[in-house]
């Protein structure tokens, strides 16, 4: 349903038809949440990202010796594709803003499996549980400990940098260390829409919230917004908390 690399699933066809219909109710509420993400972050989590994606790796594949300059100025002509504005989204049919635009849910799915995935063990009794299926979520019963969790360091994944402590919550953590798109590395899987380039604000992005839905999509939109911007969203919203870790590797703390 999600898979990019399934010309079957249903955001393939989206993105190669411009439309699609027929779906799965999970796959509408996914693109809703999703939608309800984009307004939340005024544009910052765009799933419209993934032409930049594709242009990056076609370019790379014609242009095996291109450098980053070249690069960066390859997915500033496709920047006209980005942009959630337009997209036509109802639960019988769902249309595409733009001819040639694509979009990824890589963002924001691996939460919104996370919560199935509790739901599911929720209506069968557990109420005890650690889940994680690419997010965290936790389960809790009244008057169990909190289950203990590690922040990873970005630049040696074998060390912890911080616990925290996870109830009935979520966590995701975000990292634009986590996968490189150039062997130089100066392109990051993580990509702001404003400028359709990947630079690196933050070393690591964590936040814990109601769901993993949520977490997952905040995590990805907030290591790319300043702290400002932050602190603004997290007023419209409430339960969200936000351990960031800057390029001077000091945390800064905000809910």
């Amino acid at each position: 349903m999600f898979s990019l690399y399934r010309d079957d699933s249903v955001i393939s066809h989206l993105n190669n038809e411009g439309e699609v219909s027929g779906f799965s109710h999970d796959f509408y509420w996914l693109m809703s949440l999703a939608d309800e993400h984009v307004r939340l972050t005024h544009g910052v989590f765009d799933p419209t990202v993934q032409i930049l994606w594709e242009t990056y790796r076609d370019y790379l594949i014609e242009n095996p010796q291109a450098s980053p300059e070249e690069l960066k100025a390859r997915m500033t002509e496709v920047r006209h594709l980005l942009g959630w504005d337009g997209i036509q989204l109802t639960p019988n049919r769902i249309r595409l803003a733009k001819p040639g635009q694509r979009i990824t849910l890589n963002g924001i799915a691996q939460g919104f499996i996370t919560d199935r995935v509790t739901d599911l063990m929720q209506q069968r009794g557990v109420d005890h549980a650690l889940i994680n299926m690419g997010e965290i979520r936790g389960l809790l019963p009244l008057g169990k400990a909190p289950w203990s969790l590690g922040i990873a360091d970005p630049l040696d994944a074998s060390q912890i940098l911080k616990t925290l402590e996870l109830g009935n919550q979520a966590m995701a953590t975000s990292s634009s260390r986590g996968t490189y798109l150039s062997y130089e590395k100066s392109i990051n899987h993580i990509f702001d829409p404003a400028t359709s380039q990947s630079d690196e604000r933050y070393l690591s992005v964590t936040v814990i919230a109601p769901t993993a839905t949520q977490a997952d999509a905040l995590a990805t939109a907030f290591s790319i917004m300043p702290i400002e911007s932050i602190k603004n969203t997290l007023k419209q919203i409430s339960k969200v908390s936000v351990w960031i870790l800057d390029r001077d590797r000091q945390w800064i703390e905000l809910s």
